[in-house]
């Protein structure tokens, strides 16, 4: 190769060198520089300061120099920005978190997010949407957070429920987990098949301590997983249905439902007794009794949860959301 064809593949190479193929124009340059002046020692060993071959590179390398001015006002004028956004990661769509245990809360952020806020979330029945804080302040680069799931709370065990984490500056900028569950410590076997979700159920139109007479407004709560046998349910009560409602991203218990009869347990739609009532072959008083007069109500029309109870093991599981209606 001759000596001039030599000159300009290395111009090419520094030219080359020169222009930023980044985002960061500035810190381009100046790693790159450090090996134009590198080159450019090895070129001018080869040449002499007067020769036609050096007037050459001096031309290119003052065309190179109105280039680099160029870059940096470029640098200086356009501003590459990177839109704010924050991913979950984990938890993921159909996991079982277990109360009493850690969950790590995982995410990615992008932009301009510093710091993050972490909320769990459900559906409430009067409100739509509702969330619960666990944790502000939290630094969006750790993404992660581990979070310990209080068995007590009432939100064990849940269904439908999600981790919000939002920019703690721009409410706008947010994102969910895929829905999940929370469940007893102890795991639960027990499986709510009665009432399904969506189902509507006529309430009895008044007060009643007998399905005589209220055949129309009967229904099955029926379960597995549990004793269903109406002796174990009726007279030890080994095993407890009781009807919650969700009250922001936990639930609220309205009452007991109290066996009418077998099957697993039948129950005239509505009517619910005070929770801690009892069955009339377990009290002397019957004043306690679930069936007295003045431990029974009439729930007013909404969405509702049929919750399980086994008394000997502390599991529970409720019924996925149904809708009493007049």
């Amino acid at each position: 190769m001759s000596n001039l064809k030599k000159i300009f593949t290395s111009l090419l190479i520094i030219t080359f060198l020169l222009v930023p193929q980044g985002a960061d124009l500035q810190s381009e340059q100046q790693g790159r520089m450090s090996n134009v002046e590198s080159r450019m020692s090895s070129l001018k060993e080869n040449f002499d300061e007067d020769s036609e071959e050096m007037k050459r590179i001096q031309e290119v390398l003052s065309l190179i120099a109105n280039l680099m001015r160029i870059l940096e006002r470029i640098d200086k004028e356009i501003e590459i920005e990177i839109e704010d956004e924050i991913k979950v990661t984990s938890p993921i769509r159909g996991e079982d978190l277990v109360g009493g245990e850690k969950q790590a809360i995982e995410w990615k952020a992008k932009g301009e997010v510093r710091e993050v806020a972490i909320s769990l979330c459900g559906e409430s029945s009067c409100c739509g949407e509702a969330c619960a804080v666990i944790r502000s302040g939290v630094s969006a680069s750790r993404g992660k957070y581990s979070w310990w799931i209080d068995p007590d709370h009432s939100y064990v065990p849940s269904d439908a429920l999600r981790i919000k984490i939002e920019d703690a500056k721009d409410e706008g900028v947010y994102d969910y987990s895929g829905e999940f569950s929370i469940i007893h410590p102890d795991g639960s076997e027990i499986s709510v098949t009665s009432p399904k979700r969506g189902e509507e159920w006529v309430r009895s139109p008044e007060i009643t301590d007998t399905i005589s007479g209220y055949e129309d407004y009967t229904k099955s709560i029926k379960w597995e997983g549990a004793p269903s046998d109406f002796h174990d349910i009726f007279r030890e009560e080994i095993v407890k249905v009781f009807l919650d409602e969700r009250d922001r991203i936990s639930y609220r218990e309205v009452g007991r439902i109290a066996p009418f009869a077998e099957g697993s347990i039948r129950w005239v739609v509505g009517v619910v007794s005070d929770s801690d009532c009892s069955m009339p072959s377990q009290v002397r008083d019957l004043r306690k009794s679930c069936f007295h007069d003045e431990n029974m109500k009439l729930v007013p029309e909404g969405e509702y949860y049929v919750r399980v109870v086994n008394e000997e093991t502390g599991e529970e599981k409720r019924s996925e959301a149904f809708r009493i209606i007049e």
